[in-house]
């Protein structure tokens, strides 16, 4: 949850999501994680955040990456480490492991190359080239409302790429004077 994050006073607050076919990245230039953060996403039902102030208050949030993938990966200078559902195992959903392992190049060139501090690296759990996947990554776009910036206080910039498509995205929220704007820009990116 973006909105939640904390950000340095300096930075314009940005969420970028990648879509493939292969993957979901989210990226973010919050502060970073703290060690707390990390218990929490270590934990069910157990948040930093406070009731009132914080729109996920519940613990649950990112448990809901599992609808995607089995095995999300969190990179958050210094934490780099992932869960691993293998089986029926409860305690998997929650069990971190150190990420010892390189990541795809496609996914390690997007992070080194982006000004982003915490990325999301869901590996799709759906069969490439089928039906559900399709359906599950349109389903994601579609869900992704270009007016969501006009409820969000902290959050001001958002960017979706579509690598199936070779599209971008940028929704940015702008407040001038006291008129706030809304402006919605479309990028077609072409790429050999």
């Amino acid at each position: 949850n973006a909105e939640d994050n904390d950000y340095d006073h300096s930075v314009i607050p940005k969420l970028r999501i990648e879509l493939s076919k292969a993957y979901i990245l989210l990226s973010n230039n919050e502060k970073g994680l703290r060690a707390n953060d990390v218990m929490a996403l270590c934990s069910l039902a157990v948040s930093t955040k406070q009731i009132g102030k914080h729109i996920g208050q519940k613990g649950l949030g990112f448990k809901s990456v599992y609808l995607a993938t089995n095995k999300p990966t969190i990179i958050s200078q210094p934490w780099q480490f992932y869960f691993q559902v293998l089986s029926a195992d409860e305690m998997s959903y929650i069990t971190p492991y150190w990420l010892e392992y390189p990541l795809p190049d496609s996914i390690q060139t997007t992070i080194s190359s982006c000004s982003l501090d915490t990325h999301i690296y869901l590996p799709l759990k759906f069969q490439q080239n089928s039906s559900t996947l399709s359906k599950f990554l349109d389903d994601v776009s579609r869900a992704i409302d270009p007016c969501i910036l006009l409820h969000l206080d902290k959050l001001t910039h958002l960017e979706i790429k579509d690598n199936r498509q070779n599209q971008s995205i940028v929704i940015e929220k702008r407040v001038q004077d006291t008129n706030e704007k809304f402006i919605l820009e479309t990028k077609a990116i072409f790429e050999n």
